[in-house]
């Protein structure tokens, strides 16, 4: 019978997750950060003044938002691979 209070963890699958996907996500979530900077300053000439500002307002909300975002994958990976790396060692596979 299975001892019900251990932990069942796919470390392989959580390590991979830790080294390869999540920053495959946080790389794709930077070019968005930098596809929002590039229209820093670039406005239709038809637009008046007050929507101008509000657009670039909205454009460094949205910004901000992924860049934030990507930190957040970021340190999430980080300390994915220490939860892996802390299973291995308590399992006696590191």
């Amino acid at each position: 019978m299975p001892d019900e209070r251990a932990f069942d963890a796919d470390l392989d699958q959580l390590t991979r997750a830790a080294t390869v996907h999540l920053p495959a996500l946080a790389d794709l979530m930077s070019r968005q950060v930098g596809a929002l900077s590039a229209f820093d300053g670039v406005a239709p000439s038809t637009m008046a003044p007050n929507v101008e500002s509000t657009l670039y307002e909205f454009n460094a909300l949205l910004r901000d938002r992924a860049t934030t975002a990507t930190q957040v994958v970021e340190e999430t990976a980080a300390a994915l691979t220490d939860v892996a790396a802390l299973y291995r060692r308590a399992d006696g596979r590191a």
